[in-house]
């Protein structure tokens, strides 16, 4: 502690510092990347900036995980969302592309808002064995086939746009499908399409149940 004479007491211009809870330089130790990714995305939310921390969030232990982006992300393999697990997916504003499917929801749920989520093959997002997508204000495009595909799931659309050059949504084998708001279009065929099948097929017993409360259909 430092002190200094006034020319009548000493003034003393600090405090005592004790530094015994501080950590030894010898008792640090580095952290692995693995153990990184555990604590940045083992918990319940996360930002994250690539497809790597986005598939990290759906692996951890939570059944319900919410994960926001922070930048443009183009992916280079296919999202799933497996079943027991719930993924809100905020987009951040940003978009995600694919040059396949996107998003693989099998049995899971993911509800996927603000941005824009794209695929230059076929489906962009496909829903699989009673998982559920719910889109809330983000735009599904895909250059070719459909938007978003069904079977024996759930689509729920209550705001935001889904185009694709076939059917923005296609829905077979006792699949629901329910559009509260935004738009739906087929560019070169209709916005929302059925799938029959011939019996025997893989897809036999098709229906496809539709409630259209709201929203713009363009076809």
């Amino acid at each position: 502690m430092n002190a200094a004479w006034t020319g009548s007491a000493w003034d003393e211009l600090g405090t005592v510092v004790d530094l015994t809870p501080y950590a030894l330089e010898e008792n640090i130790n580095a952290l692995t990347i693995p153990q990184v990714d555990a604590i940045l995305y083992g918990g319940k939310s996360a930002v994250v900036s690539d497809v790597a921390g986005l598939k990290a969030m759906l692996a951890n232990d939570n059944a319900e995980v919410s994960v926001t982006l922070s930048e443009d992300v183009a992916l280079d393999s296919i999202v799933t969302v497996p079943e027991g697990k719930k993924l809100n997916l905020d987009l951040g504003g940003n978009s995600m592309s694919a040059s396949g499917v996107a998003i693989y929801v099998n049995g899971g749920e993911a509800v996927i808002s603000n941005g824009s989520v794209s695929s230059s093959a076929n489906d962009a997002i496909a829903v699989r064995s009673g998982g559920s997508v719910t889109i809330d204000g983000a735009d599904i495009t895909s250059s070719r086939s459909n938007a978003i595909s069904a079977k024996e799931a759930t689509i729920v659309v209550n705001s935001g746009s889904v185009t694709s050059q076939e059917a923005g949504l296609l829905g077979f084998k006792d699949s629901v499908i329910t559009i509260n708001g935004g738009t739906l279009e087929g560019l070169d065929n209709c916005p929302v399409m059925g799938n029959g099948s011939a019996a025997g097929s893989a897809n036999d017993g098709t229906n496809m149940n539709v409630v259209m409360n709201g929203g713009k259909l363009i076809a």
